[in-house]
């Protein structure tokens, strides 16, 4: 069970990790789409 835990928490510490750059570069096309519009 104990395995299954933290197989688990890898999986969502994964997803995190994965979101977290997912924002951050949404944040810096916007950044730059912005940079264009003005």
């Amino acid at each position: 069970a104990d395995g299954v835990l933290r197989a688990n928490a890898e999986k969502v510490w994964e997803l995190l990790c994965q979101l977290r750059a997912a924002q951050e570069r949404m944040h810096q096309e916007g950044s730059v789409f912005g940079a264009q519009r003005s």
